[in-house]
């Protein structure tokens, strides 16, 4: 024990658990800027010309739900409510499906909005396990898809984006592997300094004991 209490005074590590919460908080926090910023655009007219350009109304209409879904997803992270790997799901399903839409708004693939969803990913996949943040990856990468054939069938636009929807894809993958495995990196690394630290303190404490005798 007293070791463990010398130990606890060489390595300060922060909790696990509020780790994981300012994690989760950070991880909300995107969306809601995001969202923010991306209405600031849309109302005042000072964004990209290509934002909302194939359907204004529901591109407003997306920026706003989104907002409030956001809002109301970084209200309930200060509180413990259920699995926090369910809502970093949900959250990354909500981001497919805006993100989808406002592909759809505003000229698909090539606007370059598909790259929003990615650092979704991102960031979820450090809070999941790695079978989880592999199938929401997929459940974006199959979003975005479906957003290039729903242009194709209702806007008449050819389908002539597969290599860059091909390249998110891939890229939205990766970055979910290399982000979860940075995480277990991390999270491994500070068990090993802990572990040290206790390694440090049994030596002090023997190395106490054998002087006082």
């Amino acid at each position: 024990m007293r070791a463990e209490r010398l130990a606890d005074r060489l390595v300060i590590m922060p909790e696990p658990q509020e780790g994981n919460k300012r994690l989760m908080r950070l991880y909300f926090t995107y969306p809601v800027m995001l969202a923010i910023g991306l209405l600031v655009f849309s109302v005042a007219g000072i964004g990209p010309s290509f934002l909302g350009s194939e359907s204004t109304d529901l591109h407003i209409i997306t920026v706003l739900a989104y907002l409030v879904l956001s809002i109301a997803s970084l209200t309930l992270s200060f509180f413990d409510l259920g699995s926090k790997q369910v809502e970093y799901a949900f959250a990354i399903l909500v981001d497919s499906i805006v993100i989808s839409i406002l592909l759809y708004t505003s000229g698909g693939a090539q606007s370059g909005l598909g790259i929003l969803l990615g650092i979704s990913i991102a960031f979820g996949a450090q809070g999941m396990p790695t079978r989880i943040a592999m199938f929401s990856t997929a459940v974006a990468t199959a979003a975005i898809f479906l957003e290039a054939y729903l242009e194709y069938v209702f806007l008449n636009h050819p389908f002539n984006n597969l290599t860059v929807l091909i390249l998110l894809g891939t890229s939205y993958f990766a970055l979910a592997f290399l982000s979860h495995e940075l995480s277990a990196r991390t999270q491994l690394s500070e068990k090993l300094v802990k572990q040290q630290g206790k390694d440090i303190a049994n030596l002090t404490e023997l190395n106490d004991q054998v002087i006082h005798k």
